[in-house]
């Protein structure tokens, strides 16, 4: 039964994630895995993963602004990256960070509202 919690959540978090899909503005890097995104494989990609903060309150878009190319999350990545916030278990992107990335609490409030106009309201 948990397998079905948890796929519940997935299924849960992917359709959020789904909210923040845009066009690609061009190649990028993932900020996971550090693989160089494609615009033929990966015409779209998810911002969710910039809005989101650690307890400790580095922002995850301005903890890689060190980066020469786009950061991105690529889509392999992508397909976790939610629940795993969720979970607890994504850790911060900031170097020598160690803490838990979580929703930033506009973006926690957005979708607590129903999230019909979330990419709006953030």
């Amino acid at each position: 039964m948990e397998e079905d919690d948890d796929f519940c959540d997935w299924i849960a978090c992917r359709r959020v994630n789904e909210l923040f899909y845009e066009k690609a503005p061009g190649i990028g890097i993932c900020v996971l895995c550090a693989t160089r995104t494609n615009l033929i494989r990966q015409p779209y990609e998810s911002t969710f993963w910039a809005m989101t903060a650690c307890w400790g309150g580095h922002s995850q878009e301005s903890s890689v602004s060190h980066l020469e190319d786009r950061p991105c999350i690529c889509n392999k990545c992508d397909i976790y990256f939610v629940l795993n916030i969720v979970k607890g278990s994504q850790a911060c992107l900031k170097e020598g960070c160690r803490r838990a990335i979580r929703l930033s609490p506009t973006l926690s409030q957005a979708l607590a509202s129903g999230g019909s106009d979330v990419t709006e309201e953030v």
